[in-house]
């Protein structure tokens, strides 16, 4: 989101305009559903609120009913304070999505200018493991690359 004003913006939180987008897919089991989704998003909140100046995001997932997962994140500016991130993520996340829809939704996102959170049964993210295994056989390639190099203009 692009932000831009004739006044201060910096560490002033501001949840509008607010952009609401959902998955129209419903949920089976709406109340254990919910649960789940308050109490990841209450678990995400708190890590994101608790990030230092240069980052306030969270991200993680937990076992919704029916086998299934509810992948989750939220995120705060920056310049927030531990206090203003929470609030802003705890209007947008905890209190809003619910009451949107009937708390049927299994999937959506809510974006403020201070502010935003996403959450869905399927993977929205790339994994953060990323492909450790490549990297490490590049690591090691190169590694043996520049010790049989020394080793040869050594002898010579």
């Amino acid at each position: 989101m692009l932000r831009y004003s004739n006044r201060s913006i910096f560490g002033v939180m501001e949840t509008s305009p607010t952009l609401y987008m959902w998955n129209s897919t419903n949920a089976t089991d709406v109340d254990q559903f919910n649960q789940v989704f308050q109490n990841l998003m209450r678990t995400l909140t708190e890590r994101a609120a608790s990030g230092d100046s240069r980052r306030k995001y969270a991200e993680g997932s937990s076992s919704a009913p029916n086998f299934q997962t509810i992948h989750g994140l939220v995120q705060c500016t920056p310049d927030l304070s531990q206090q203003d991130c929470k609030q802003c993520l705890d209007r947008v996340a905890i209190s809003q999505i619910p009451s949107c829809c009937n708390g049927k939704i299994m999937g959506g996102k809510v974006l403020t200018p201070s502010c935003n959170t996403r959450f869905e049964t399927y993977r929205h993210l790339p994994s953060s493991k990323g492909n450790s295994d490549a990297s490490r056989t590049v690591l090691v390639a190169m590694a043996v690359l520049v010790v049989s190099v020394d080793l040869v203009l050594g002898f010579i």
